[in-house]
This record gives structure tokens, C-alpha cells and sequence, in this order.
């Protein structure tokens, strides 16, 4: 029992890992596209 619960927690971390992996993703291309957009209408 205490291995299948190791192996759910770490497979419930990785999840957790993609997933703030891909905020952290997309925050940062938001962030570039609206650099870029803002520097195209400033200069």
C-alpha cells in the first residue's frame, strides 16, 4: 500500500509540475506578444 501511494503522490506532483510548467509558459508568451505589441505602437 505505502509504495502505491508514493507512486499516486509523485505522479500528482509531476501533474502539478506540467501544469505550473505550462501557466509559467504561457504567461511568459502572453507577456512577449504584448511586448512586442506595445513596442510596435510606441516605436
Amino acid at each position: 500500500m505505502p509504495v502505491g501511494k508514493l507512486w499516486a503522490s509523485s505522479l500528482g506532483d509531476r501533474r502539478e509540475g506540467l501544469l505550473s510548467q505550462a501557466v509559467l509558459q504561457s504567461a511568459t508568451s502572453t507577456y512577449l506578444i504584448w511586448l512586442g505589441l506595445l513596442n510596435g505602437l510606441f516605436y
